[in-house]
């Protein structure tokens, strides 16, 4: 089994702060067609993952550029062992794919991390001239995200 000790990123937009705001709890992907115009996984209403209706208080992000080929899980476990902490709620993706567009990646995909009861998912946001398409894949996805197409990570800025 392959061990990471180190993947390289970087943070994009240092010094700029990117924030959710609060949000109700009527905000759900699954009624967000006019976000995803282009694509909206079925998998997500599918494995009920929108079902938690909580209300979020509001949060500061970061985005990192991925620049070397790597699995999911392995990016996101070098940058925090506290997961959990660091997820979106459905509706925070939703929020930032609309607010903070111009940080979606142009040329690959955005990944966000998400999470229902104790099981994390990998959702990953492609934006195209047609639109933007939202797919769903799990955690421990086996196939690594190329670096060639320059994807980036949003997650929740932890407390250092």
């Amino acid at each position: 089994m392959e061990k990471r000790s180190q993947i390289v990123l970087s943070l994009l937009g240092a010094g700029e702060k990117l924030t959710i705001e609060a949000l109700d709890a009527e905000i759900k992907i699954v009624d967000a067609q006019e976000t995803f115009n282009s694509y909206l996984d079925p998998d997500f209403e599918n494995l009920d993952l929108d079902k938690d209706g909580l209300a979020t208080t509001e949060i500061s992000v970061d985005v990192v550029g991925i620049k070397e080929s790597a699995k999911f899980c392995h990016i996101f476990n070098f940058i925090t062992p506290y997961r959990y902490e660091a997820a979106l709620t459905p509706k925070q993706i939703i929020t930032f794919c609309k607010k903070h567009q111009a940080w979606l990646n142009q040329d690959g995909p955005t990944l966000f991390l998400t999470v229902k009861k104790n099981e994390y998912f990998v959702a990953v946001v492609y934006q195209f001239s047609y639109g933007l398409e939202f797919h769903l894949l799990p955690y421990k996805y086996r196939n690594a995200f190329d670096a060639k197409f320059h994807p980036r990570l949003v997650f929740r800025k932890l407390n250092k």
